[in-house]
């Protein structure tokens, strides 16, 4: 994955590492999904028509990142990082006490920005790691920056909230892997990580290996100088419009949207 860093006068490409993922996170990862999706269940069950109940944005494990999965339950979206909390209730990443720093810290940091930019709220999902159970019944839910537990049931209502960039940007994500995987591409990683780009790679029909820089609600336009990029890989940008309905002048959350692909061009059919 590249880092697209907007320096002047040129533009530069940073490679990103991507770390494998230990055993106990992707077991605890797997938990917390369980967990969650048998909630969201329960509460979807109750209602009229389930799909306008809880909903999950993105569940992959990608790189890089500012959390392990995402959803949303009516006006308001939910990022949850899962934190193993290993014997003495300490973190499994640092030897601090509770609640003091229960995940890496600049994992912290960039949850918590990607969240207050975006409308976000930011939980942390505990999971005791000698048992590799919840910390909590429950939702198992505590703010990132309060300590403070989540229920979502209690914090959601019928005012109106904007989708935000990120969501845009996940959505618009989404719509392009739907598209390229109809077309007989495979998928090798994306992230939606704000300010990271390209954001998709795929691998074509042919065997190889390409990038796609994703861009909504915007021309389509090259991010970059074509002697930036790096030669072997063949590069796309895809365009996708998400806007609301001819009823309404601001896309909110819940609400429908009138959505259209643009389409994937080759950079060098960029002007």
């Amino acid at each position: 994955m590249f880092d697209f860093l907007k320096s002047k006068p040129k533009k530069k490409w940073h490679i990103i590492e991507r770390p494998n993922e230990s055993r106990e996170y992707l077991q605890g990862w797997s938990i917390a999904g369980k967990n969650l999706q048998a909630l969201f269940n329960k509460e979807n069950n109750k209602l009229p028509n389930p799909y306008q109940g809880f909903c999950w944005l993105r569940t992959q494990i990608i790189s890089p990142t500012f959390d392990s999965m995402n959803f949303r339950y009516k006006n308001r979206v939910f990022s949850v990082l899962v934190d193993l909390i290993s014997e003495g209730n300490k973190s499994f990443f640092s030897n601090l006490r509770p609640y003091d720093s229960l995940i890496p810290h600049d994992l912290k940091v960039h949850q918590l920005e990607v969240c207050k930019k975006n409308d976000i709220i930011p939980c942390l999902f505990r999971i005791e790691m000698d048992s590799m159970q919840p910390l909590e019944d429950g939702w198992n839910l505590i703010n990132t920056e309060t300590g403070k537990k989540v229920v979502p049931t209690d914090i959601t209502g019928d005012e109106l909230h904007a989708v935000s960039e990120w969501e845009l940007l996940n959505w618009g994500i989404s719509i392009v892997i739907a598209e390229l995987k109809k077309k007989g591409n495979k998928i090798l990683s994306f992230t939606d990580m704000p300010g990271i780009m390209p954001q998709l790679w795929f691998e074509d029909i042919e065997g190889r290996k390409c990038w796609v820089q994703v861009i909504v609600n915007r021309p389509m336009e090259m991010f970059a100088d074509s002697n930036t990029l790096p030669q072997e890989y063949k590069g796309y940008i895809a365009g996708v419009m998400i806007r609301p309905t001819a009823e309404n002048k601001i896309l909110y959350r819940s609400q429908q949207a009138d959505i259209e692909f643009l389409g994937i061009r080759g950079i060098e059919n960029v002007r």
